[in-house]
């Protein structure tokens, strides 16, 4: 059960103290705002789960656990076998292995803990209350998530308090670094919040409070192993009276290394950054390490903020900082390979990026490496090499080099479970992407024999679970076949929302309102556009403008006849962005001429659209004149002004051959189809549309709007025994046709396209 809080922070905890501190079974996670330890929920559940159980349940469950839980308390270490250490060393992050960008990677302590708390809790109705989400860190998000999703029927309780008024986040422009509270950037903690509340049995509006509190600082409320050596390290950083010393130096570096193991990198980041200002007097293995773990923290963070150039060069710069002094091997193949990442990713320097792939492979061939570990470093060196060609447009070379990686691993094995098991997640990887890479050259039985190795991956790696889906939504959405497009988008939508992957639930809601609004099924493309409104409300994330969605809202309700609400809300729309791209005014001004126009009120229609024509005129852009003066063409059609949309589209004609590289083919398809609808003399206008229309398919989800009227014109040409004029496009037509078959509004034409089709056989035969 989830009850969600909404109020401000003073309020949420003094509201929280007052209800649930007498409560014997609930346990209050109040943090500090201002930072968070890793894993804070277990730091801070702990001591409350020593008042509840007593201390000798608690310690033989840290035993149980030991593997995980003496990373997070280091006092614990002694409880280690050699053995034991050698596995926590592949489970924690280090700067050799190359899937730590990736929380998946984490998942064995994520499901530690996760198993901690349910033994701890046993079967017990707890509860886990935490008035203010700002206190937590990414860890104890990824644990809460984990828990409700292994545990759906046994888990505590959990209430959760946030403030929607987040704030802003803290950006250092220099570096192209963002920092909000403890957590990695302002978008990962609101998809957190509102996945768990999209399943919330209740959410409450917390206004006032009877209790009052003084804030009790974070480190009394720690257990008795914890040291919080961030807490100490920070506070010495911060010091107006800290000094370069050795002691100092080892707690710092000791600290930054407990959180880079434990995937915090905002705190690794938080700490490391200004130790290194101060040029501290370390070792050269010492810096070459913090260069590292900066540049690797701060890449992960911020993994998919590739167009961020100040971001680009900040890594850079730290990576080429740590080759200057790493000596480990494994780990300078580590920061190589974040070079060429950041090299061909972040800043497109693909021939520089190629260079230091040469670099790191004459590496690998020159240097000694545990046998399994050099297979794994090398598969993640042909992997991003890989990308590199595919961003060169070499997708052959591409798809050699990552099947060459899959096979290199094949029958690699280790001692070691855990490196195993990362060897496993890098088969997946390579599987995903070579599924990727064989949709880009559209060879289906490839992508189908790799789809179903990362498929069987899939099951050990639930997280990677919604991607095939997303790969096979693209595959049929490129070849036209969008019924099975939106069959994948579907089950998407499922496996991100089960796996609380709010963001990818995000993707797959945006696909889906596409999807539908190509299909004609314009009451499910309402719903979907409406909902990925909410999406961006919510999460500082956009993958289109709010203006394109609810342009796509007012066309979804023009498809089911609710003109009404559609002239209301692009007048709203005309208001809050009146000072906005001329571009979009345009069109919210030309959706709201055809809402005019079907509710008859035709002077305001053509008042509107004339305004459109002259900001298009005063833009500049024959591109955008044309497509509105076609739109203008259009709505007078409706009306019944047959003449004054020849005319129209007879202007947009003359601008067009003028301007020839206004000539699209969405504008080619307006222009010509307009041009036949009102002079049906000629047929030439109708073969440069067919020719036209798989271009503008692809790009334009207005111009499936247009398939019935295309399909009514070639309907004519068919009764008038001139369908065979169609010969020098027939692959055009025929993909306009198998589209045309999928639209809703093309049902009733399609149907008696394929009943003169049916006709004209019966008729061969009978012949015969």
């Amino acid at each position: 059960m989830i009850e969600i809080l909404k109020g401000n922070s003073v309020q949420l905890q003094s509201h929280c103290i007052d209800k649930y501190t007498e409560k014997e079974k609930a346990f209050l996670i109040i943090g500090d705002g201002k930072i968070a330890l890793p894993y804070t929920v277990i730091r801070l559940l702990l001591p409350q789960l020593r008042k509840l159980i007593g201390d000798n349940e608690v310690d033989e469950l840290l035993r149980k656990h030991k593997l995980v839980t003496s990373l997070i308390f280091p006092s614990l270490t002694p409880l280690l076998s050699a053995h034991d250490k050698l596995e926590q060393s592949i489970i924690s992050a280090r700067l050799s292995s190359n899937i730590t960008h990736n929380r998946i990677a984490k998942t064995t302590i994520n499901d530690t803990c996760v198993a901690f708390i349910i033994d701890a809790v046993k079967s017990d109705a707890i509860k886990i209350i935490i008035p203010d989400v700002r206190h937590l860190d990414v860890g104890s998000i990824d644990i809460l998530k984990l828990l409700l999703k292994q545990y759906p029927d046994t888990a505590p309780d959990i209430v959760l308090g946030f403030n929607p008024d987040w704030g802003k986040e803290t950006i250092d422009r220099e570096n192209g670094l963002v920092w909000y509270s403890s957590v990695d950037a302002l978008i990962n903690i609101q998809a957190f919040v509102y996945s768990f509340q999209a399943i919330a049995i209740n959410v409450f509006e917390i206004n006032s409070s009877t209790t009052t509190f003084e804030a009790e600082p974070l480190e009394n409320k720690l257990d008795k192993i914890d040291d919080a050596i961030a807490l100490q390290a920070n506070a010495l950083l911060t010091s107006a009276n800290y000094i370069d010393n050795l002691e100092n130096n080892a707690l710092i570096m000791d600290a930054i290394w407990r959180s880079f193991k434990l995937y915090d990198f905002t705190m690794a980041l938080r700490l490391a950054l200004p130790f290194m200002e101060k040029s501290p007097e370390i070792s050269r293995k010492d810096q070459g390490e913090m260069h590292h773990i900066i540049g690797l923290s701060a890449h992960n963070r911020q993994f998919f903020s590739q167009g961020n150039e100040n971001l680009g060069k900040f890594l850079e710069r730290s990576f080429r900082e740590s080759l200057k002094f790493e000596e480990n091997p494994e780990n300078r193949i580590g920061a190589i390979y974040r070079l060429i990442v950041t090299l061909s990713r972040r800043l497109n320097r693909h021939e520089e990026a190629f260079e230091a792939v040469n670099f790191a492979i004459t590496e690998l061939d020159t240097n000694t490496f545990n046998p399994a570990h050099h297979a794994l470093l090398k598969g993640w060196v042909f992997n991003i090499n890989s990308f590199v060609l595919m961003r060169s447009a070499r997708i052959d070379d591409a798809i050699k080099y990552h099947e060459d990686a899959f096979n290199l691993l094949k029958d690699v094995t280790s001692d070691i479970e855990h490196l195993n098991k990362e060897i496993r997640f890098t088969q997946a990887v390579l599987a995903e992407n070579l599924t990727t890479l064989s949709s880009l050259l559209n060879d289906r039985q490839r992508m189908e024999f790799w789809c179903k190795i990362e498929e069987s991956y899939s099951k050990e790696w639930p997280g990677l679970s919604a991607v095939p889906f997303a790969e096979w939504q693209s595959f049929y959405y490129k070849g036209f076949e969008l019924k099975k497009a939106l069959e994948n988008a579907q089950k998407g939508i499922q496996k991100a929302a089960g796996n609380f992957e709010y963001i990818l639930e995000y993707f797959f809601t945006m696909s889906l309102a596409d999807i539908h609004i190509r299909l004609g099924h314009y009451k499910d493309a309402l719903t979907y556009f409406n909902k990925s409104l909410l999406f961006q409300s919510q999460i500082a994330y956009d993958f289109t403008s709010a203006i394109t969605l609810k342009i796509g809202v007012a066309l979804s309700m023009i498809g089911v006849n609710k003109f009404n609400e559609a002239l209301a809300l692009t007048k709203e729309m005309d208001l809050e962005y009146e000072n906005d791209s001329p571009f979009d005014l345009i069109e919210i001004y030309i959706v709201q001429a055809f809402a005019y126009t079907h509710l008859k009120e035709f002077d305001k229609a053509e008042e509107t659209i004339n305004s459109a024509i002259d900001m298009a005129v005063d833009t500049g852009n024959f591109d955008i004149l044309i497509s509105t003066a076609c739109k203008a063409g259009d709505l007078c059609q409706l009306m019944g002004r047959n003449e004054d949309a020849a005319s129209a589209y007879n202007q947009a004609l003359e601008i067009m051959e003028s301007q020839s590289d206004a000539a699209n083919a969405s504008n080619i398809i307006a222009v010509n189809l307009g041009l036949y609808e009102t002079n049906k003399t000629e047929i030439e206008p109708l073969l440069s549309v067919v020719k036209s229309f798989p271009a503008a398919l692809k790009v334009n989800y207005a111009i499936w709007s247009d398939l019935d009227r295309f399909l009514k014109c070639y309907l004519e040409v068919v009764e008038k025994a001139e369908a065979g004029l169609f010969k020098s496009c027939k692959n055009e037509l025929a993909i306009v046709l198998k589209v045309a078959g999928q639209h809703e509004e093309c049902k009733k034409n399609m149907s008696i396209l394929k009943k003169r089709d049916t006709e004209k056989l019966v008729n061969k035969i009978s012949r015969n």
